[in-house]
């Protein structure tokens, strides 16, 4: 009976509504009516006793309500997104202290890209700019001694960078510049190729190379990683207070920063342009779905807890159960929460590739011709956004030529 049932509610319903709205329901709905049956006798009792004809009536029953219920979460999720978003509901004294902890976040990931930043021009100079090593190359020619070991302060400096490196520990600048210093005094007082000497300085001056570019990409890479972390984690305005509110800010900067695009004002009219590409509209759609569902959770997870919390108290539950439920209950809610800002990162990541590929859809709706460069592409939709938010009465637009069949002349 349940398994027809389901089919035909996915028959009905669409797969959206399904799967962000009924399965979280659905799922919650279960694991509470199991907590209530291990908890409550006169329950347990009445369910053990639901074995007969008219199961199937009250499994309908439950599940009709179930699908009430999701269908009221499906139009409630927008304003849901938003109050985990920090932009709606929330006392404005939470929302300040909120909005501090991602200032001192958005801090230091700024730190971070500023340290990264300076460490591998820093580097990079020491490693290109190296004529003191060059004119220590020079000045040894003219000895005649090597004098050079493994023991030597040059290879000791050497060491230190290539344990760091193999702990993967970051080599700064300083450490750098330490161990230049060490093999220019070693260059000039010792001679390369020395016949009867081993060429272990010759060794060691190659790998201090070595050492310097794996420390330039190691630094490169850090700057990178904060650098992206910072522009998709965060916007350019003041940081929202929640985390899934500053991915979204990212989104809207995004576009704002290369194309001059309100995204909040025109996403409706591209959303309805891109129903063309078939491809892109399901990966938008299927990402949106999972944000939805773990949005869903987040919410039904802190239901359930508040419910059960009431009810402990006013039916005399154990004060373990009131306790462990009380430290479940919110951490349950916040687990679903990180895992939802990941969505909204994977949404944001795929809207951001349909904005690239398929911006231009809007203006192929409108009937506005393709701009040729950038410069003209941001004056397009800098015009475009005057149009939507003042009504462009001073604004000089020029439309496509179609010929009689709606094409290109």
């Amino acid at each position: 009976m349940l398994s027809m049932l389901l089919t035909q509610v996915g028959n009905v319903l669409s797969k959206l509504f399904v799967f962000a709205s009924f399965v979280p329901v659905l799922v919650f709905a279960f694991l509470n009516a199991t907590l209530l049956y291990l908890w409550h006798p006169s329950f347990r009792e009445w369910a053990s006793g639901q074995l007969t004809t008219t199961t199937a009536f009250y499994a309908i029953a439950a599940i009709v309500g179930i699908a009430v219920i999701a269908y009221v979460m499906t139009m409630l999720k927008d304003a849901l997104r938003l109050v985990l978003e920090g932009r709606t509901w929330l006392p404005q004294c939470v929302l300040k202290d909120m909005r501090t902890r991602e200032l001192k976040r958005r801090k230091k990931l700024q730190d971070e890209y500023e340290l990264a930043r300076k460490q591998f021009l820093d580097i990079t100079i020491l490693r290109n700019e190296d004529r003191r090593l060059r004119d220590a190359r020079v000045v040894g020619r003219t000895k005649t001694v090597n004098t050079y070991t493994r023991s030597s302060p040059a290879a000791n400096e050497l060491r230190i960078l290539y344990e760091k490196r193999m702990s993967d520990t970051e080599i700064k600048a300083d450490d750098a510049e330490r161990a230049i210093d060490a093999f220019v005094g070693a260059l000039e007082s010792n001679k390369k190729f020395l016949k009867g000497a081993t060429d272990e300085l010759d060794q060691d001056d190659r790998q201090l190379l070595v050492e310097l570019d794996h420390s330039i990409r190691y630094w490169k890479a850090r700057e990178l990683r904060a650098f992206n972390q910072r522009q998709f984690e965060f916007g350019t305005l003041t940081p929202e207070p929640t985390r899934m509110g500053n991915v979204a800010q990212s989104l809207q900067a995004y576009a704002l920063a290369r194309y001059h695009l309100n995204l909040e004002s025109l996403w409706s009219g591209f959303f309805a342009a891109l129903k063309s590409e078939k491809d892109m509209i399901t990966a938008i759609e299927d990402t949106k779905a999972q944000l939805d569902f773990l949005v869903a959770c987040v919410w039904l997870s802190i239901l359930s807890t508040l419910l059960w919390q009431v009810a402990l108290v006013a039916f005399g539950g154990s004060w373990l159960a009131l306790l462990a439920l009380t430290i479940i209950g919110p951490a349950l809610a916040y687990i679903f929460y990180r895992f939802a800002v990941q969505s909204y990162g994977v949404f944001a990541d795929v809207v951001r590739a349909s904005l690239d590929q398929h911006r231009f859809c809007i203006l192929d709706a409108m009937n506005l011709p393709v701009p040729t460069s950038l410069r003209d592409e941001r004056a397009m939709w800098d015009a475009l956004q005057e149009l939507v938010v003042s009504g462009g009465k001073f604004l000089e637009l020029s439309y496509r030529k179609r010929d009689k069949h709606g094409g290109e002349p």
